[in-house]
């Protein structure tokens, strides 16, 4: 006997191929690469303006449109690290606490991260402008 649950979509979850077909089909593929190429191009901009912050660290390039930085410990002792994912954590509460920039935060390496996902459609360059300005104050 043929499962009726396996001969048309899954009902349960939004369906998303379709949306994104009708989305690439309305407005071309053109529409897509530029908005991916100016998300890659907040994604740099973010991780270049970090990078020249000498209390932050950038360990890495962008992946693809997400940039992680953390606090810099102030020396290589054994408690700087500590003392500096600890401000690592009051900056992200000071940034979510201004309710206009969603950061959110991982562990690498044994270090708290904070992490910039430039992905969504909303997200331009005076929303990333802001962000940095909260950062960076």
């Amino acid at each position: 006997m043929p499962d009726s649950g396996h001969l048309g979509p899954e009902v349960t979850h939004e369906i998303r191929d379709p949306l994104a077909c009708l989305h690439l089909h309305l407005h071309g593929a053109d529409a897509f690469r530029e908005a991916l190429e100016e998300k890659l191009d907040l994604a740099a901009h973010v991780h270049d303006t970090l990078s020249g912050i000498t209390e932050l660290e950038v360990p890495q390039r962008p992946d693809p449109s997400t940039v992680i930085f953390r606090v810099r410990p102030t020396d290589e002792s054994p408690g700087a690290a500590e003392r500096a994912d600890e401000a690592g954590r009051r900056l992200l509460e000071r940034i979510k606490a201004h309710r206009r920039v969603v950061l959110s935060s991982t562990v690498v390496h044994d270090r708290d991260t904070l992490r910039v996902c430039v992905v969504s459609h909303r997200t331009h360059h005076e929303r990333i402008t802001e962000a940095l300005e909260i950062i960076t104050t």
